[in-house]
């Protein structure tokens, strides 16, 4: 609508310098003595004289109304390009502004939602940066912390997995001490399984799920070769859970590893009495019994 006004204007403009011009030259054609011209006083030679006069006048007109108007049109259309630019800048500011002020950032349980889709596709980088945002918010979210280390591991990102499974341990034995002062005697100097027993079993207020974490962590050692750590951390898994089955494979494992033939029959021995059924029992016995 405003560039409409503006061709209007500059329109009227013209045609009032046009006008003015014109009625300027008009003396000029009045005075025009057509009868002083001897062998021209007739016909088609008066048409052509008025005609020539006429041009003359108009010619000169339009050549000022070009130099005035030329520039006034050139400055308009300048004026209408910055004006249009001008337009759209605004716009997309409003609609970045706009854009920002709708746009949320996203609730723990959408990223929950985001990580795992991506976990699912195998994209690790965008999960990985998803779980972090989520830790960001919270730093003692569990589940967070507990799909970082899982991503870690199958990623083959050992050294951050074991960081994230020893920071778990961390966060559910700070809330028990007398957990914590339990596992901390477990060594492998004397007699595990007695000590563990003695130690362990009593304490009903261990999470279960710490045992989960040493689980992880034998995981990690056993990929990465460190059979030691590893046989500690299935020797506190099996004394948290001393009828878990699983637990008590990984550590006769971990003792055949270590060539601690002691550990490997007492451990055998519990799971024989919690697992008579186990097909890799005579095959493990076996085992045993040819070590040195």
């Amino acid at each position: 609508m405003f560039i409409i006004i503006v061709l209007i204007i500059v329109i009227i403009f013209s045609v009032v310098i046009f006008g003015y011009l014109l009625f300027k030259r008009l003396p000029d054609l009045r005075s025009l003595d057509i009868e002083s011209i001897a062998e021209e006083k007739e016909g088609k030679a008066r048409a052509k004289i008025l005609e020539a006069k006429f041009s003359r006048t108009t010619g000169a007109v339009s050549q000022k109304l070009n130099h005035f108007v030329g520039p006034s049109k050139n400055f308009f259309r300048a004026k209408f390009r910055h004006l249009k630019d001008s337009i759209y800048q605004l716009e997309e500011i409003y609609k970045s502004d706009h854009a920002k002020k709708k746009k949320r950032p996203p609730t723990i349980n959408e990223l929950f939602v985001q990580a795992k889709g991506f976990i699912d596709k195998d994209e690790f980088a965008p999960a990985e940066k998803a779980l972090i945002e989520i830790i960001s918010r919270d730093n003692k979210n569990v589940p967070a912390y507990e799909m970082l280390g899982d991503l870690y591991f199958d990623n083959r990102s050992y050294d951050q997995a074991e960081e994230i499974y020893k920071y778990l341990l961390k966060l559910y034995t700070v809330k028990n001490k007398k957990s914590s002062q339990a596992l901390n005697v477990i060594n492998l100097s004397s007699d595990e399984l007695q000590q563990l027993e003695t130690a362990l079993v009593a304490d009903l207020d261990i999470d279960p799920k710490i045992a989960t974490y040493y689980d992880d962590l034998g995981e990690v050692y056993d990929v990465t070769g460190k059979i030691d750590k590893g046989l500690e951390a299935y020797l506190k898994a099996t004394a948290i859970e001393p009828s878990n089955p699983k637990y008590l494979n990984r550590l006769i494992d971990f003792a055949l590893k270590a060539s601690d033939k002691g550990l490997a029959k007492k451990t055998f021995k519990r799971l024989k009495q919690i697992n008579p059924e186990n097909a890799k029992l005579g095959e493990l016995e076996s085992t045993i019994e040819k070590m040195k």
